[in-house]
Order: C-alpha cells, then sequence, then structure tokens
C-alpha cells in the first residue's frame, strides 16, 4: 500500500486517513479505531511491535512462541488479537490487546474464551 504524502504524512496509508476522518459524525473505515469507536469502546494508540515485544513473542491464545520473521498472509505470522473483540463492544487498548499466531486469531473469531484456538 502506498504511503500517504502531503499533509497527510503522518499516516502510513490511505486507508489509515480514511480511518481517522469523520463524516457526520461517524468514524469512517474498518480499521481498529473506526470499530472500537462504533462499538463504543475506548481507545489509544497501540503500537504493535511493542506489543509483541511486551508479550514475548509468545502467543497469548496458543501459548507457543511466533516466529517474527514471518509475514501475513501466513498462518503462523503475528497478529494483534483483540481479548474482548470490538465486535462485542472491546476497546482498543494495550490492557485489551495481545499477540497472537494469525491462524489462532482467525480460529477465534468474535468469541471473548481465553486460550480458545481451533486445532489446524
Amino acid at each position: 500500500m502506498k504511503r500517504a504524502t502531503g499533509k497527510w504524512a503522518r499516516f502510513c496509508s490511505r486507508a489509515c486517513v480514511d480511518i481517522s476522518q469523520t463524516k457526520t459524525g461517524e468514524f469512517v473505515g474498518k480499521g481498529h479505531v473506526a470499530r472500537a469507536v462504533r462499538g463504543g469502546g475506548c481507545v489509544e494508540s497501540v503500537n504493535r511491535l511493542a506489543v509483541f515485544e511486551r508479550d514475548g513473542w509468545f502467543c497469548g491464545i496458543c501459548g507457543l512462541g511466533i516466529d517474527p520473521g514471518l509475514r501475513w498472509p501466513d498462518r503462523g505470522s503475528a497478529s494483534l488479537d483483540h481479548i474482548v473483540p470490538l465486535s462485542i463492544g472491546g476497546d482498543h487498548t494495550y490492557m485489551n490487546v495481545q499477540a497472537s499466531h494469525l491462524w489462532c486469531n482467525l480460529s477465534k473469531g468474535g468469541t471473548n474464551r481465553p486460550g480458545f484456538a481451533r486445532a489446524a
């Protein structure tokens, strides 16, 4: 994705610009911030790498190590998991996020059951 430029240079991409914009008082976009706001949750700026390092590159769902060299869409790549999902009113805060494997996070879906992951 192309990096935003000009007055939008503080954003990583046009998609992030769209998420940050409001239209008739409603957040637009599909990112974490917009989804948390629409669901009534609290929002803070979360650095994904800081979360992965805080959690020691271990998956908070299955407990196994995450290889930092793997990239999306690899099933074992690092993913940011919302412990209480945004879809049910969870917050986008450091207290509500954990490192996870992409596959574990996708398997967990919209549940808030800790340690839930289906067998591969």
